[in-house]
């Protein structure tokens, strides 16, 4: 593809050694990851070759130490590395600034999060986090999973997605209020499958305020495959990239001599045509962690000859790595040939058209845009004079309560609206304006008669 995403569960990747906090704000908390400069920077020698080495345009973090988004944070540190190392210009979404709260992504001991290249993409929209009870918690007396983190991104030819970085509850650690239900699915599975559904509810409610439908959840579920969080997420219409790109047999984690995949890459219905592929980067789970940078119980002989600054072992979970090639916005009118029968037979300029009948829209653009084409406000209409076509009046919406939306035939590439017009029009002009996301516009003007 001509964009590549990817996530990485860094297994702790923490720039203090000692007094960590649950944020900025928080409560002291145990430190995570490297327990003194030595082991961090052989712990750094393994991450950024195993990042650079991905060779992607975004990419998701998980297990970040939460210590916020300053000059000595993880996600900084880590980010500044990457410029250094790769000679790209990196960038990291400030969760905080994007949504205006202190320590929005929570108070747990690690978080999640999201850097980019900026010569290749620019974020849109609003940064959105979702990090309310319902989902943190899943129902359960405590919290368990991270906060998401939601951003939209463009490329350079004006394609957009949003990309969602998820860390659910763990199996393990202390059992939560519906534990184990021995049915396979390990502990705390209730309160996973009760996160993704209130995610999937939030992401109805365009958090970005874009309008993005084309979504990319990316992160480490903790679910494996055939698990109710993730057969939740195909319910809802979203494709499992691993398993319909790798297969079934793929495996991201081992646990306990047993092989699965936690880490996850799933489309939405209107992205998935636009996924490339799909693959895991086997450079972690099936390594032994003596290679890692630990340097417990390791003789002195042990800590060079075990060791080497590669990607191998950085860290337990293997990268998931995802390509793209989008559909571009810019030009969306240009696909647009006119509206189809029955009101492409009526002769132009001034269709004539009858007030107070819904009409039907039946138009193509070129291709499937997805159902979010129009920008804000738009498709509107407004009254115009029958004999210049000066404005008369501002646009005005035409999305009626109770009418069907927008909708799209792949059979025949063919976009639907229904327009309901008013009865007081009658002896009245109107344009009917069509601007799309992309700023482009289309304008066709009726007369209306009895």
């Amino acid at each position: 593809g001509s964009l590549r995403v990817a996530a990485f569960n860094l297994e702790n990747y923490f720039t203090d050694f000692s007094g960590c906090t649950r944020g900025t704000l928080g409560e002291p908390v145990d430190c995570r990851g490297a327990s003194n400069q030595t082991e961090f920077d052989r712990q750094v020698a393994k991450t950024i070759p195993a990042l650079s080495g991905l060779d992607v345009d975004v990419l998701g973090l998980i297990e970040l130490q939460n210590n916020g988004f300053g000059p000595g944070s993880a996600i900084a540190d880590l980010t500044g590395r990457m410029r250094a190392a790769t000679g790209h210009p990196w960038a990291f979404i400030d969760a905080d600034a994007g949504t205006g709260e202190v320590d929005a992504l929570g108070t747990d001991a690690i978080v999640v999060g999201l850097i980019y290249r900026e010569d290749r993409v620019t974020p849109v929209g609003r940064t959105a986090v979702l990090n309310s009870i319902e989902f943190v918690n899943g129902g359960n007396s405590r919290p368990g999973s991270r906060p998401t983190l939601v951003q939209a991104f463009e490329d350079e030819a004006g394609g957009r997605f949003l990309t969602g970085v998820v860390h659910l509850r763990s199996k393990g650690g202390s059992p939560c209020d519906i534990g184990d239900q021995g049915d396979g699915q390990g502990n705390c599975n209730v309160m996973r499958t009760n996160a993704v559904n209130e995610l999937l509810a939030w992401l109805e409610t365009d958090p970005t305020a874009t309008g993005e439908e084309d979504i990319l959840l990316i992160g480490d579920f903790n679910s494996y495959a055939m698990e109710d969080p993730i057969r939740a997420l195909e319910a809802a219409g979203y494709t499992n990239l691993i398993t319909a790109g790798p297969g079934t047999r793929s495996y991201s984690f081992v646990f306990d001599g047993e092989w699965g995949y936690l880490d996850h890459a799933l489309a939405s219905p209107s992205l998935a045509p636009q996924v490339t592929g799909a693959a895991l980067w086997p450079i972690n789970a099936d390594e032994p962690n003596v290679l890692g940078y630990s340097t417990a119980f390791k003789s002195p002989n042990q800590l060079t000859t075990l060791f080497s600054p590669d990607p191998f072992r950085s860290a337990d979970h293997d990268p998931v790595v995802v390509g793209l090639e989008l559909v571009r916005d810019r030009g969306i009118a240009a696909g647009f040939g006119g509206f189809l029968p029955p009101l492409g037979l009526r002769p132009e300029p001034f269709r004539i058209l009858v007030a107070g009948r819904t009409v039907p829209l039946r138009f193509s653009l070129g291709g499937d845009f997805g159902l979010n084409v129009f920008a804000d406000g738009y498709p509107a209409s407004r009254k115009i004079s029958c004999s210049t076509g000066e404005a008369l009046s501002d646009p005005e919406p035409i999305w009626q309560r109770g009418l069907r939306p927008l909708s799209y035939s792949a059979g025949n590439g063919v976009y639907r609206l229904n327009w309901a017009t008013d009865r007081a029009w009658q002896g009245t002009c109107r344009a009917l304006i069509f601007k799309f996301r992309d700023s482009s516009q289309v304008t066709t003007t009726f007369d209306f008669r009895r």
